[in-house]
């Protein structure tokens, strides 16, 4: 009787996953065909499929052009900025089995389905790693608000590999909690196809682990980066390394914005350059004293640290973008636990005025910007109010946050008292 109804249930579980998933496949196609194509996917798609079907380099002048026509039409308007391959070529083992689909309006439906999923999946891993022990009703407040907010409506309308990156990310930190390590560094080697978003995250991971003698987390990062690049470098004659790292800089070159140094300079051009420059060095001297402390402490101050390191990471002068931000997510769900998990009532009461605070918020200062032309990675509203709000949130609740789990004995004096 029992074995029949795990049967019934699990087969309850597989068609309510299956009909999820055709759902969210339809709404994306119908999506899609209103959609411009001008986004994120299309670049890539394009230009591993030009390989994988013609052999053309994705970082060569004949496949860009090829790829202007599929975002532009062709001819391509000569108003338009240039759309490029910028991936490092490994990136191919994630968008290969898009890019064999043929039709592009299909392979876009289905490739924001499988990022609907990794933001639910996402979602879920955070308030794992955080201990948080979530109410369903406000379970259902944070879904609806990551779901809608706009650190994660535009990288899911122009499909961008950000929020596979975050999932990538949460999940290789619940493979470094339980020592899964070769999962963990499997993980990073995947996440650091946009590499601006994770490489000093990936940096304070690898001495972490050298401190703690995680040398298979160690190696298995640097080893599995090590023979992507060697093996797909030798399927282009020239290699691929400095090829994007030129495509990069012709992007860099004619894009504003991205980085808190470009914000400055931007609006208060004196002295810009200087502030950027001060901000860099304090938030590098943050950094430092922090991973300090955490190469000799437990998972619950690393995860600490590198929820603190994502966050810095948009700080301290690299070249990004606000789309990049819903890898932050994992940083934003430990502080709101926290508060709820300490907190009792109070808590609960800052954590529901913050999600209303961060979404009503930032979607009008986005709406002002627009109407004054402004970009959202030149709005400083948007690209700084949410970082420090995190990075304030993260030193409110560090004390609680790298401390052991609480025993049930305390746990049952809190309840009384």
């Amino acid at each position: 009787m029992y074995k029949r109804q795990s049967s019934i249930m699990l087969t309850g579980l597989i068609l309510i996953l299956v009909f999820t998933f055709v759902g969210l496949f339809w709404a994306n196609y119908r999506f899609s065909l209103r959609s411009s194509s001008e986004n994120s996917f299309v670049p890539l798609w394009a230009g591993t499929r030009l390989f994988l079907t013609n052999g053309l380099n994705p970082y060569g002048e004949q496949a860009t052009r090829q790829i202007q026509n599929y975002v532009y039409g062709d001819p391509v308007p000569p108003s338009k900025n240039q759309v490029l391959f910028l991936y490092p070529f490994y990136a191919f083992i994630i968008f290969t089995p898009f890019a064999l689909i043929k039709n592009l309006l299909v392979a876009q439906a289905l490739w924001m389905t499988v990022l609907d999923l990794a933001l639910l999946a996402t979602i879920v891993v955070s308030i794992y790693l955080s201990n948080w022990r979530i109410a369903k009703w406000m379970w259902a407040l944070l879904l609806i608000f990551l779901t809608f907010w706009i650190h994660t409506v535009p990288p899911m309308i122009l499909g961008d590999p950000s929020v596979l990156i975050a999932l990538f990310i949460a999940i290789a930190f619940l493979a470094i909690r339980f020592e899964h390590d070769v999962l963990a560094g499997v993980l990073l080697v995947l996440a650091s196809i946009k590499p601006q978003v994770v490489f000093i995250l990936i940096l304070f991971v690898l001495i972490w682990s050298a401190t703690h003698g995680r040398w298979t987390l160690f190696w298995s990062f640097l080893g599995g980066i090590s023979l992507l690049v060697i093996a797909t470098s030798l399927l282009l004659p020239d290699g691929w390394l400095l090829q994007d790292l030129r495509q990069i800089a012709t992007f860099l070159g004619s894009y504003q914005g991205g980085s808190t140094g470009a914000i400055f300079m931007h609006w208060v051009p004196g002295i810009g350059r200087q502030m950027g420059w001060v901000l860099t060095v304090f938030m590098a001297g943050i950094l430092f004293w922090e991973w300090r402390a955490a190469f000799n402490n437990d998972f619950n101050w690393f995860y600490w640290a590198a929820c603190l390191t994502l966050v810095i990471t948009n700080l301290i002068g690299v070249h990004t973008s606000t789309i990049n931000f819903v890898v932050l997510i994992p940083s934003l769900v430990l502080v709101l636990a926290i508060w709820n998990e300490r907190w009792g009532r109070l808590g609960r009461w800052l954590v529901v005025v913050s999600m209303i605070s961060l979404f009503f918020g930032l979607w009008a200062f986005a709406y002002v910007g627009a109407r004054h032309g402004i970009p959202f990675d030149l709005n400083p509203f948007i690209f700084l109010t949410f970082s420090f709000f995190l990075l304030i949130g993260l030193y409110w609740v560090r004390w609680w946050a790298i401390r052991p789990p609480r025993l049930p004995l305390e746990d049952l004096s809190v309840t009384v008292g």
